[in-house]
């Protein structure tokens, strides 16, 4: 009975595996993750505020998020993708207001090192200034980083970025 009731377990614990297997190849992440790199920089007039998203990811993934213009059918400069992961990155204005899907107009990119880096703008207007005299904490959040790296490969990736309209009218950056 004993050997019945681990063998009915180690069966459905192996369909739940198989299945999960299943759901994270059919998004194209089971290649692992995708994210290299990014920063958020802002501007600001009164309480709008633009954003902008420079980010860099693997370019060649199994799935049709990053098709694109090029000869090889994947993204190239100028070209307009989804930004997408094993969770899909959103943007949180840090005042309950958040964008789940993400476009990226590609900047530049490299067939032989297989990345791809753009841009994503988005304008969004604050009610005050500040968050009751603290910064508006602005965040790009998603998973995963890119597979193979030393450090927290295939980990969720959190950019950052403080808004205080009454302290700056523009996030520092350096060019």
């Amino acid at each position: 009975m004993v050997l019945l009731a681990r063998s009915r377990h180690l069966l459905q614990a192996l369909v739940i595996s198989s299945v999960a297997e299943i759901f994270v190849a059919a998004d194209g992440s089971s290649v692992g993750g995708t994210f290299r790199f990014g920063h958020i920089h802002w501007t600001s007039s009164g309480n709008t505020v633009t954003f902008v998203i420079e980010t860099a990811f693997k370019r060649n993934v199994q799935n049709s998020y990053f098709a694109g213009s090029a000869s090889d059918n994947l993204a190239q400069e100028g070209d307009t993708v989804t930004l997408f992961g094993r969770e899909s990155p959103i943007f949180d204005f840090g005042d309950m207001n958040i964008v789940r899907m993400l476009q990226m107009k590609v900047t530049a990119y490299s067939v032989v090192e297989d990345w791809i880096m753009g841009e994503t703008v988005l304008v969004h207007r604050y009610t005050y200034p500040t968050n009751n005299g603290l910064p508006w904490i602005a965040q790009l959040q998603g998973c995963c980083r890119l597979a193979g790296l030393a450090n927290n490969e295939n980990s969720e990736y959190l950019l950052t970025a403080e808004v205080d309209l009454n302290a700056a009218n523009q996030s520092p950056r350096a060019e």
